[in-house]
């Protein structure tokens, strides 16, 4: 319960500073629990609100932090970064756990630092 309540204000939080930012925060936590079902994402994980977390951090980024201009295609690639992150976290999960090491925000990281990479190398060519 205390999770949820804690959900609840950070979307509240999130909706304060921007509606624009709490529809891509809906958006990716929505994109990121339904791919990590449909990819067979352990259910602890999702419970735990991980595919989630880095999947809305990844919406924010994406979609809205570093757009540059009017880039009306920016919508497109944070949904597609949001999948990508939930891959990743799989992807971070397997190679961390023998180490004993949790993967946090690396999967959102990873993520948007290829998104950002790919616009800025699309835009110099």
């Amino acid at each position: 319960m205390q999770g949820l309540v804690a959900g609840l204000l950070l979307f509240l939080g999130i909706f304060i500073a921007s509606w624009k930012m709490g529809l891509y925060a809906l958006a990716g936590n929505f994109i990121g629990i339904f791919t990590a079902y449909i990819l067979g994402g352990e259910h602890t994980l999702i419970d735990a609100g991980l595919y989630g977390y880095n999947a809305i951090l990844t919406a924010l980024a994406v979609g809205i932090v570093f757009r540059d201009g009017a880039n009306r295609l920016s919508r497109y690639s944070a949904i597609i970064a949001c999948v990508v992150t939930v891959v990743f976290i799989g992807s971070v999960d397997t190679v961390l756990l023998p180490f004993g090491l949790p993967a946090l925000t690396m999967p959102f990281a990873l993520s948007t630092s290829i998104f950002i990479g790919a616009r800025m190398m699309m835009r110099h060519t």
